[in-house]
């Protein structure tokens, strides 16, 4: 049942990983400096957390993992998906 369960939600999500980036991704990924950093000092990863000015607590957890998808997969859509 689990893997049934499983198998649909892979299905529901498969077709909307050929797709671009879409929406708030230019700002927040594509046109996004702090992302394009190629140094790996604390500093730049602070500059990341708190690239985001959305919301009172500007997503750092959320832009971190934006960060670590660059890192080790590029800029790729699909790494961000």
């Amino acid at each position: 049942m689990l893997s049934a369960l499983a198998l649909v939600c892979v299905l529901a999500y498969l077709a909307g990983l050929s797709g671009g980036f879409q929406f708030d991704d230019y700002p927040n990924i594509v046109n996004n400096p702090a992302l394009l950093a190629t140094s790996h000092a604390p500093a730049d990863w602070l500059s990341i957390a708190l690239s985001s000015d959305t919301g009172a607590l500007r997503r750092p957890l959320s832009m971190l993992s934006f960060g670590l998808n660059a890192v080790w997969f590029g800029m790729s859509p699909v790494a961000f998906k």
